[in-house]
């Protein structure tokens, strides 16, 4: 993919939410991994043409010890470099998930949105992809779900927008060499522990051994669901 191909996607993505206005604020939900350094890259890339502020924020959850400040430390400097103002907010989601006797992975998630509560900007942007969307998409499926579950990530809920929903992670990897931008990995990303690894490790390889264009073919099937609930819904 081009360089300058991904954020004109993000800028038609922007447009057709048709809610960012010239002198808001757009603070971009920062962890370090390649999805969210592209997504504040595109941002950066897009802030002259539509008239925005572009911040960034990253929650560190402590779940990884030396894993989850070295992500932090990497956001510092990146946001640095960029000239970008960055807030750092730490949390505790061990704790919560012990106070919630839940998993860690949906205590984060609890945390992290609570601490985007906190930012001042008019809009945070979170960089679900197309993948994540996918994987979504699957996991509900397999729990069972409403015609409305079945639409997976909005790409707009509230203050949150996802501009990246249009995006795979192999598109997004590539835009980010072609501008041979780092990022970070979580490890944990790696392993089969959490539900959304193994859908992603596990059930999508096996899926694409029967239909080698299965990934397509549900984010078509989303797309589509989407449409229908939105009809629906009228």
């Amino acid at each position: 993919m081009r360089a300058d191909a991904l954020p004109r996607a993000v800028l038609e993505q922007l447009r057709e939410l048709d809610c960012v206005l010239p002198g808001q604020t757009v603070c971009c939900a920062l962890s370090g991994g390649a999805d969210s350094v592209c997504l504040l890259r595109c941002l950066l890339e897009l802030r002259q043409r539509l008239g925005i502020t572009v911040t960034a924020v990253h929650v560190n959850h402590h779940l990884r010890g030396a894993e989850s400040d070295r992500d932090a430390q990497f956001c510092r400097r990146l946001c640095a470099a960029l000239g970008v103002r960055l807030t750092v907010l730490h949390v505790n989601a061990a704790a919560r998930a012990a106070v919630e006797q839940c998993s860690e992975e949906l205590a984060a998630r609890m945390c992290r949105y609570e601490a985007f509560a906190q930012v001042q900007a008019d809009w945070i942007a979170t960089a679900h992809t197309a993948s994540d969307n996918l994987e979504t998409l699957v996991h509900r499926m397999v729990r069972g779900a409403s015609l409305h579950g079945l639409t997976a990530i909005p790409p707009r809920n509230g203050r949150f927008l996802r501009p990246l929903l249009r995006i795979t992670r192999e598109q997004v990897e590539t835009y980010l060499a072609a501008l041979e931008q780092t990022y970070v990995t979580d490890s944990t990303n790696l392993e089969d522990e959490y539900t959304r690894n193994k859908i992603r490790l596990n059930l999508l390889p096996l899926m694409q051994e029967i239909n080698p264009s299965v990934k397509n073919t549900l984010i078509d099937t989303s797309n589509y669901l989407n449409d229908v609930a939105t009809i629906y819904n009228k």
